[in-house]
């Protein structure tokens, strides 16, 4: 050795420069690994499969709340940590890398804390092998993952509330973009949907819905994106399950570009509504008629008075004035007046519920069936009338005179519509229910004779169906409009409920409900069979 290296190797301590440098950089990179596991946060680990050692960095000590010399390097200080819940699942990842069947592991468990709870940790690990392939030494990191499970936990808990909520609406929502696609979707049944998810999921509004509904929706989703307020509900109307159902649809903004659109099924407020309306129409109608029922009762009473003074001085006069006497005819006339203002008056009073009523028991079926002749004569030769009751049609306690007149003012009705002929179908039977039920509230109970007048004539439009039963509202010329107000009042006084449903060209239905009667004797006002019945 040369006296430059002698003396070299006698101030670096005797050791080489080419050792020196080694160690120095040795403990540069030791330097750089101490950094990269604090900055890593993780703890470290290095276990001797042979003798159960295990060295733990102060980083995994410290995870689990202990310093650095509170715990030893055996195995067991890290088996006897793991939750009890999470040890089988923990050593059989462990067990299958040991095995070779798999490159490395992998696991998310719990360790005890020093302070008795418990920390989620994220293990990760591999093993080295000695040339048979029998594993002699692991090594890995634990990694504190305790807030990202807390995290999770908490999101999990919102994701089910949330998802309670939505299944406790009966709204669906929709979330669509400004161009109007679907992007997601909830329901809370399927059956509300229109269309199957695939068909509408990724496609815009205008090619999934009708022109006019995604126009609006589409302007209405701008509008939206625009102004972040939730604005008017748009309302429309789609078939759903072969009914058609009404939809209202409103829109929030969700970001930017999307929008929330959280669409109601109000078909049942839609119907209740109308209900509604139907009853406070009935309603008002119930009045009016009372109402006009009062006056023309009280008029019908003071004019039969008078009517019972002209007639009877047209009877002394009649009586007093030989036959052959020219003044003779004029005072029949005024006499035939006065008998048509009776009728007239005897109307009124039916109309008003104040006639005189003698009811019976009769038996429904025998009673149309003899009263058939009669009713088809009244309609003529062009119009063909049908009687359908069978012997369980019931029987009903009613006026059978006045029950006879009123069915011949349905008939005369019908035939006036149908001047070039056409079919009257009449028949009754027994019913648990009134149908239609709006504008009665409550409705009726008990059993009920179902008397159905339907003919094939022109029909009426909404207006004419609401004055139907006024009194001097004639559907005939030369009538004065009492025939149909009678019948209601006679229906009304009977107990019963009366109901007409027509459209123009589609005919007219007269159903009347009367109250059903046990025990029907059929001696009282039952025309007996065969008969052509009385008008």
């Amino acid at each position: 050795m040369s006296t430059d290296a002698k003396e070299t190797e006698r101030r670096e301590g005797g050791r080489p420069r080419s050792l020196a440098d080694a160690e120095a950089a040795l403990l540069a990179c030791e330097e750089r690994y101490t950094l990269a596991l604090k900055g890593s946060n993780e703890g470290i680990w290095d276990w001797d499969l042979a003798t159960g050692k295990v060295f733990f960095s102060d980083r995994w000590k410290e995870i689990l709340g202990y310093a650095p010399g509170e715990i030893s390097g055996d195995v067991e200080e890290w088996k006897s940590r793991i939750h009890p819940e999470d040890f089988d699942r923990v050593m059989a990842v462990h067990r299958e890398h040991f095995e070779g069947k798999s490159p490395f592991f992998e696991v998310e468990y719990r360790l005890r804390h020093k302070d008795g709870t418990y920390r989620w940790i994220l293990g990760k690990g591999a093993c080295l092998r000695d040339p048979k392939g029998v594993p002699y030494r692991a090594a890995g990191s634990h990694i504190d993952i305790t807030r990202r499970k807390e995290t999770e936990e908490r999101l999990s808990a919102e994701e089910g509330r949330l998802k309670a909520i939505l299944s406790a609406l009966p709204d669906m929502i929709f979330r669509i973009d400004r161009e109007g696609t679907f992007l997601d979707f909830h329901t809370p049944s399927p059956g509300l949907l229109a269309l199957p998810p695939e068909r509408f999921l990724g496609k815009r509004i205008s090619d999934v819905m009708p022109p006019e509904i995604a126009g609006k929706s589409l302007r209405l989703i701008e509008e939206t994106l625009r102004g972040g307020e939730i604005l008017p509900c748009l309302e429309y109307r789609l078939p759903i399950g072969g009914r058609l159902s009404d939809f209202e649809a409103r829109f929030a903004r969700s970001g930017p570009d999307e929008v929330i659109a959280v669409i109601r099924d109000i078909t049942d407020k839609k119907q209740a509504e109308e209900a509604i309306r139907r009853s406070e129409e009935h309603l008002r109608q119930v009045r009016k008629f009372e109402t006009i029922g009062r006056l023309t009762g009280g008029m019908a009473h003071h004019l039969n008075n008078l009517m019972t003074v002209v007639t009877g001085y047209c009877e002394l006069l009649l009586g007093r004035i030989p036959a052959a006497d020219p003044i003779r005819t004029d005072i029949e006339k005024v006499r035939q007046a006065g008998e048509r203002a009776a009728d007239l008056t005897r109307e009124l009073l039916a109309f008003s519920r104040q006639q005189v009523l003698q009811p019976k028991t009769l038996g429904i079926d025998r009673f149309l069936r003899g009263l058939s002749g009669a009713l088809q004569d009244l309609a003529g030769p062009d119009v063909r009338v049908l009687v359908t009751a069978g012997a369980d049609a019931g029987a009903i306690r009613i006026d059978p005179d006045h029950l006879r007149r009123a069915l011949a003012q349905l008939v005369s009705n019908a035939r006036e519509a149908m001047p070039g002929g056409g079919e009257i179908r009449i028949a009754a039977e027994t019913v648990g229910r009134v149908e239609p039920v709006e504008g009665i509230a409550p409705p009726p109970t008990g059993r009920f004779v179902l008397l159905t007048v339907r003919d094939d004539g022109s029909g009426m439009d909404a207006e004419t169906r609401g004055r139907l039963f006024e009194p001097f509202h004639s559907l005939k010329t030369g009538s004065e409009g009492l025939g149909l107000p009678s019948v209601y009042g006679f229906v009304k006084q009977s107990g019963g409920y009366i109901f007409v449903d027509s459209s123009p060209g589609r005919g007219t239905t007269f159903r009347i409900y009367f109250p059903r009667a046990d025990g029907p004797d059929s001696r009282d006002g039952n025309p007996p069979p065969g008969s052509r019945g009385a008008e």
